[in-house]
């Protein structure tokens, strides 16, 4: 794949619809269940929803809330929206009424969009007393060609879009909220176009047809696939939800190339259908997390390459990355390397000074397209940078001697055994990395002596039996022995948050209530 032309850099994500629509009209821009819209039909179907946008008084500036799962209709809204230099803020259907309640009322948005019914479940009930509109939207819903707009239509909507700037906000994304209240990040235009061409440089795979199941109210399912498939000139393929026994099914009946989720989602996808071998793609890529070498090599069965992405919803784009490879212990041991525009440093907690290679600390990081800080939150913006400019990520982690980066942990989840910083990501790679276990997590909980110990929950395959002694053998042979936990406890799940990953606030909240009944 050497020698492929880059991606063109446009100045706004919403560009690009224009742009392939010019250059490729009848190729395929967004597929969902047996509706598939052209880079023609998109740009019709975007145009006529900015017209409407403007129409209800929207402007530059402005926030449009969508409650739906990934689907057309968010696309063409979202796309619409940005063109007018309009920022969206997707809401999962999954939300209760007091997560919409803080969300909306953070965000204060000036219109709010939402689907009926979200798997047959009425999602009314948590919108109760807000002024809706209901989707499908008529206005917005039609690609013929009778609901093109009129040349004077059309020329009023180009004035409008000649004000937006690359330094616009075109999403709003909140934190998952498992460590605290969540926070809106701000993302320009700028953010996720830079964020898409590095991706798409390093990925370069032709036909370009990624798989979109990830909620829109995260970066993946909002940001990182749509803008990839845009940027790429390629096309996206929505499930309305994430189905670890029909991912495989569909992919392989949708021709999808790009398989881009976080590592939990493919875990559940190939343990649901062991020997999986239904669909082959060209690239499997995971990012939110670290593949253990197993989940790894179980990919590049189906793949004709792996990769990873380490990115965050303030990072936007990706803090490292690998390319397309077959080195399984490399893409699953380390997270590649950073891009050559994206300043990353590691820096020693106690003396601010730059680390050495393999020597643990903080990353931070630095350049023009990371978030613009977070919604109304201007001292918690300025707190997460420093004093120079960088952005504190909160994980720990080093790079090798050829600067690859390696995460080895969290600081928020880092504690102290017996003076010691333990760092539980490091305990559960190695947990993950036993034959026998599908996934773990690592709590902290209190201890007379030490201060703090590990609590270790963990989830076998299935149809698998593992013992106690088994786990802890395995760990002394890979771990120190401060850093192996005191407690182990098998589990037939661990406690998620919508977008995939463990939730570990709810996963203390379990070994609290635990120990109130049976102290360690």
């Amino acid at each position: 794949m050497s020698g492929m032309k880059p991606p063109p850099l446009l100045p706004t994500i919403s560009a690009y619809v224009d742009h392939w629509a010019i250059r490729q009209p009848e190729a395929v821009a967004v597929a969902a269940g047996d509706c598939q819209l052209t880079y023609a039909d998109l740009k019709c179907r975007v145009d006529r929803a900015a017209w409407w946008l403007h129409s209800l008084g929207v402007r530059r500036g402005g926030v449009i809330a969508i409650l739906a799962p990934p689907s057309i209709d968010f696309l063409c809204l979202h796309l619409a929206a940005a063109s007018l230099g309009i920022a969206t803020l997707g809401l999962n259907p999954k939300y209760t009424r007091r997560e919409l309640d803080y969300v909306i009322g953070d965000a204060r948005p000036d219109l709010i969009f939402s689907c009926r019914t979200f798997r047959g479940k009425d999602v009314s009930p948590h919108l109760e007393g807000r002024d809706l509109i209901w989707l499908p939207a008529e206005a917005a819903a039609r690609p013929e060609p009778a609901g093109a707009l009129t040349e004077d239509e059309q020329c009023l909507l180009d004035a409008v879009r000649a004000a937006v700037a690359p330094e616009d906000t075109a999403l709003i994304v909140y934190t998952s909220g498992s460590t605290g209240q969540p926070k809106g990040a701000q993302i320009s235009h700028a953010a996720l176009v830079h964020a898409a061409q590095a991706r798409c440089t390093a990925w370069p795979v032709k036909p370009f047809r990624i798989l979109s199941n990830l909620p829109i109210n995260h970066i993946g399912g909002a940001g990182d696939i749509p803008c990839m498939a845009l940027v790429a000139g390629g096309s996206q393929h929505i499930m309305e939800s994430f189905d670890a026994t029909e991912t495989l099914a569909f992919m392989k009946e949708q021709n999808v190339t790009v398989w881009y989720q976080v590592p939990t989602m493919f875990q559940l996808v190939m343990d649901a259908v062991p020997g999986a071998k239904q669909a082959h793609v060209t690239a499997s890529i995971w990012s939110g997390g670290q593949a253990s070498v197993e989940l790894g090599r179980r990919l590049a069965d189906i793949s004709e390459f792996v990769a990873t992405d380490y990115s965050m919803t303030e990072s936007v784009g990706p803090i490292s990355l690998s390319g397309l490879m077959r080195d399984v212990d490399f893409v699953t041991q380390t997270s590649g390397f950073p891009p050559a525009e994206r300043e990353v440093r590691i820096v020693d907690l106690e003396t601010e000074e730059s680390c050495s290679p393999e020597r643990d600390g903080e990353i931070r990081i630095r350049d023009a397209f990371l978030m613009s800080g977070y919604l109304n939150r201007p001292d918690a913006t300025k707190s997460a940078m420093d004093a120079d400019g960088w952005f504190r990520t909160g994980d720990i982690g080093h790079f090798r001697e050829n600067g690859a980066l390696v995460i080895t942990g969290r600081m928020s989840g880092m504690f102290k055994s017996g003076g010691y910083n333990v760092y539980p990501q490091e305990i559960e790679q190695v947990l993950e990395s036993h034959p026998q276990i599908a996934s773990a997590a690592v709590v902290s909980i209190a201890d007379p002596v030490y201060t703090q110990v590990g609590w270790a929950y963990v989830v076998p395959r299935q149809d698998v039996e593992i013992s106690l002694d088994d786990l802890k053998a395995w760990c002394r042979d890979r771990l120190a022995n401060y850093k192996i936990p005191k407690r182990f406890q098998i589990s037939s799940q661990l406690p998620m948050l919508p977008v995939g990953k463990i939730d570990r606030a709810r996963l203390a909240e379990q070994v609290q209530s635990k120990l109130g009944i049976d102290a360690p």
